[in-house]
C-alpha cells in the first residue's frame, strides 16, 4: 500500500549521467542565449531510475548537456540539439488536481 504525502513538491529531474563530479561540486552544463555552456553546481535530490531530482542549482526550463560533461566543457559554443527524455513513467505520477500536465516524481519502495 501507497499512501501520498499531502506536500507535493515539484522538482526537476534530470538523466544521472547529465551530472558531473569536480573536486567540490556536484554539476550539470546548461546553455544560455548564444549556446555557449555554463558550469551549474547543483544540489542533488533523490534518484528516479535513470533520473536525478535536483534540488537546488536548476530551474525549470533550462536546457542542459545530456550527454554529459566528460565530451564538452564550460565556455565551449555548442549547437545544441534538443533530444527527448523518456523517465521511468512507472516513478511518475501525474498530478491533475493542481495541474494537468505537471509530472510529480514519487518515491517508489
Amino acid at each position: 500500500m501507497r499512501i501520498a504525502a499531502d506536500d507535493v513538491q515539484q522538482q526537476v529531474l534530470v538523466p544521472e549521467k547529465a551530472i558531473g563530479t569536480d573536486l567540490k561540486n556536484r554539476f550539470v552544463l546548461v546553455t544560455d542565449e548564444n549556446n555557449v555552456l555554463q558550469y551549474r553546481p547543483v544540489t542533488l535530490g533523490e534518484r528516479y531510475g535513470v533520473m536525478r531530482a535536483i534540488v537546488t542549482g536548476l530551474k525549470p526550463g533550462d536546457k542542459i548537456a545530456v550527454n554529459g560533461p566528460a565530451r564538452v566543457g564550460p565556455g565551449m559554443p555548442i549547437a545544441p540539439q534538443m533530444v527527448e527524455v523518456e523517465p521511468d513513467k512507472s516513478l511518475l505520477v501525474m498530478d491533475a488536481l493542481s495541474q494537468p500536465s505537471l509530472l510529480v516524481a514519487e518515491r517508489g519502495e
